[in-house]
């Protein structure tokens, strides 16, 4: 089992771009969840990667699949957008600034 948790984290990890240890919290806080266990005061007020991913985990928020969809479209379209948006801002901020003195 314990195999099985740590190949699930680093694949979760992988995925989502998070730190390891937030996603062995994450996936501790889903098994705690599944199994009715109490969260304990310290996963409640830890600040730390491991406790915060625990905390996602055992409240999971379920996010419809058109709500993915449409972020990782979003995001797809923001990179195909960097380099020629990146030209253009450069490019009208110039004329911008030049017009207010204070």
């Amino acid at each position: 089992m314990k195999i099985l948790s740590a190949q699930k984290s680093k694949s979760i990890a992988e995925e989502n771009g998070w730190s390891l240890e937030f996603a062995n919290g994450y996936v501790k806080g889903e098994i705690s969840r599944r199994s009715s266990d109490k969260l304990s005061s310290y996963f409640m007020v830890g600040l730390d990667d491991y406790s915060l991913g625990y905390r996602a985990g055992y409240f999971e928020r379920q996010i419809p699949a058109s709500a993915r969809l449409e972020a990782r479209a979003t995001a797809e379209r923001r990179a195909e957008n960097t380099h020629a948006g990146a030209a253009a801002a450069s490019s009208a901020a110039a004329p911008f600034n030049q017009g207010f003195a204070y």
